[in-house]
């Protein structure tokens, strides 16, 4: 499917979900994701999949929207002269704008959860220069579905391991070498197919690298992730680490299995009954990529959490990378979320 736009791209209103405990937020991750598949709950951002609490709520939706810019690798139409009448395609790299939008599903059974995301991101790819024009476009990531088991260690300690699976369903085709690119007819060369690859990446980007399995394109993944919740009072840590697995669906790829590492952890403290400040630390580790993508990355997300009780709780953040590939040029993102539970 292909959607574009030349217009601007509209400023979104909300972002996933992360209710604090909710397992399909998984601790690092932003309701999707961050240091394991989505969010681990406890963060709205989130990135806590704690285990709900006897009595809680079992039906949670939430809306993870995520704000990006940076600089992405890019096909773009290049105009060298007044008197050339066909456009032809240079690779760039590209400043982009990107909004993201992941709508969440989880419920909780007895003694496991189940937990939907679906990315979607619309993405500004922007023009290189005054001759080199980008474009606007719509593209959907990996389709999500995570099981959890959450275990309850002690009063104060909770320990979650799930399994994330994810469709190959991101869309886009990777750009061509310069050289195979200047062999390609311009009017043949499916631009807005390495556009959407473009928007993906930007996206996977936008989110510190932290949920590459949904955004690599046509990439069949498995993420085994581990979290843990220990609540102290007002003080709650989150640590989590996964191992996102990405298997390349292309016949004739040049990076057929990606792996990565991915930990971090999430402080917060209750200031009030409804209000919790808190910061988020990940870094990604790529084990097995492609020479082009192939930068560690440390990011840090500071987050104002509002919530009322378990039903409903709404988080802003920024994604800010300090150390690694996302420095130079610098990526960084706003981040909003909001859940509800039943």
């Amino acid at each position: 499917m292909r959607i574009v736009s030349r217009s601007g791209i509209a400023l979104p209103v909300i972002g996933i979900l992360a209710l604090s405990n909710v397992a399909l937020a998984h601790e690092g991750d932003h309701g999707p994701g961050g240091g394991g598949s989505s969010s681990d709950s406890t963060d709205d951002v989130s990135t806590t999949k704690d285990a709900p609490p006897v009595g809680s709520e079992k039906l949670s939706f939430g809306l993870d929207w995520v704000m990006g810019f940076g600089n992405v690798l890019a096909v773009e139409q290049q105009y060298p002269g007044s008197t050339q009448i066909t456009p032809t395609n240079v690779i760039v790299s590209a400043p982009y704008r990107t909004q993201t939008y992941m709508p969440t599903a989880h419920y909780a059974f007895s003694s496991f959860g189940l937990g939907l995301r679906v990315p979607m991101t619309i993405g500004n790819i922007r023009n290189a220069s005054p001759q080199i024009t980008g474009d606007n476009v719509f593209t959907v990531g990996g389709i999500a579905l995570a099981i959890d088991m959450p275990k309850k260690v002690s009063d104060t300690l909770t320990v979650t391991p799930e399994l994330e699976l994810v469709a190959p369903t991101a869309q886009g085709d990777a750009p061509p070498t310069p050289e195979a690119l200047a062999k390609i007819p311009p009017g043949s060369f499916d631009r807005y197919a390495a556009y959407k690859y473009s928007a993906n990446l930007a996206a996977a980007m936008s989110h510190g690298y932290e949920d590459d399995a949904l955004f690599w394109a046509h990439r069949a993944g498995a993420v085994p992730r581990i979290g843990a919740t220990l609540k102290t009072g007002a003080l709650t840590l989150a640590p989590f680490a996964k191992l996102p697995i990405m298997v390349d669906t292309h016949t004739d790829s040049d990076e057929r299995l990606r792996l990565e590492v991915v930990g971090g952890a999430r402080l917060a403290y209750a200031v009030t009954p409804w209000f919790e400040p808190g910061v988020r630390v990940w870094a990604v580790v790529p084990i097995i990529a492609q020479s082009g993508f192939r930068d560690p990355a440390g990011v840090v997300e500071p987050q104002l959490r509002f919530h009322a009780g378990n039903t409903l709780s709404v988080t802003i953040a920024g994604i800010l990378p300090f150390a690694g590939g996302l420095t130079d040029p610098y990526t960084g993102a706003i981040r909003a979320t909001v859940g509800v539970a039943f």
